[in-house]
């Protein structure tokens, strides 16, 4: 009898391990909020609203999931002859001469104050062309659990006021951190499992301190300056509804699995989505 408990207890004791961690990784699972939002739709926007878009200067710096909604920006126009926008890669001041959304790669990933530093040379470089709009996206990678999300916002913040001082004819767009999903192959969940078990952070862990910066971006600029919430549009539904996940006693938004493939990168449907709401802001700004 005691050797068959000797044999049995390991085993019963991984089985309440397992169960554990289970209980713990779903505790912080995917919820979806009750409140239902608004979402704005390209048919809502009126047809001259396009036309003054048509005529803007606007200058994009990005990383990574930056091309993904480039890809998402030719999706939506070629399937709506009302908004007529030249998309080209490059900051070579000449290209901006007169209408265009030029786009260029900024910095490297995971080094999130030198790519504040390089957006301040490309908007140097550009200066003379005197953008309508400009404005620059981090990568989810940019920000994770070790970073340091005042320090970033404080430079971000300090780069954007000069920005502004130097050019006082652009207007410039604040865009939220991107965020990343749950695991979404059955290795990863079980990995995720594993993590929670032994409570070693994961993906909510990331996206809480991108929400910490993102909360001081809109804390800082909303009703001041435009803000495209990046981490909203990847977050919200087609239905309206807000995925989270629960840490630290708080409600973290994540983005929608039906949104990645990867897990951080914007599928089709993804890419459509942040491009749609992206190009509404921009139509809203050029007519204000």
């Amino acid at each position: 009898m005691k050797s068959r408990l000797r044999i049995l207890l390991p085993a019963f004791v991984i089985v309440i391990f397992i169960a554990i961690a289970i209980v713990l990784f779903f505790n912080q699972g995917v919820h979806m909020s009750k409140e239902k939002v608004q979402l704005q739709k390209i048919s809502d926007v009126p047809a001259n609203c396009w036309d003054e878009l048509a005529k803007k200067k606007i200058f994009f710096a990005h990383m990574s999931v930056g091309y993904n909604i480039i890809e998402g920006l030719e999706d939506v126009i070629k399937d709506h002859e009302q908004i007529s926008l030249k998309i080209i890669e490059t900051y070579n001041p000449a290209s901006l001469s007169g209408p265009v959304f030029a786009h260029a790669k900024l910095g490297h990933n995971t080094q999130t104050l030198l790519k504040i530093e390089s957006f301040n040379r490309m908007m140097e470089s550009i200066a003379q062309a005197k953008p309508d709009i400009a404005f620059l996206k981090f990568c989810y990678v940019d920000i994770n659990k070790d970073s340091n999300p005042d320090d970033i916002f404080d430079s971000y913040a300090h780069a954007m006021r000069n920005l502004k001082e130097k050019n006082p004819r652009t207007q410039f767009v604040h865009l939220t951190v991107p965020l990343c999903s749950n695991p979404l192959s059955f290795k990863r969940k079980v990995k995720a499992i594993v993590k929670a078990a032994i409570r070693k952070p994961g993906v909510a862990d990331d996206n809480l301190k991108r929400q910490q910066f993102n909360k001081l971006l809109r804390k800082s600029f909303t009703d001041k300056e435009p803000i495209f919430d990046l981490a909203a549009a990847e977050s919200t539904s087609s239905d309206g509804f807000t995925c989270f996940t629960i840490k630290a006693g708080q409600r973290v938004p994540t983005m929608l699995t039906e949104y990645t493939t990867d897990g951080g990168h914007l599928n089709k449907k993804g890419r459509r989505v942040v491009a749609e709401q992206l190009l509404i802001k921009l139509a809203k700004m050029a007519n204000e």
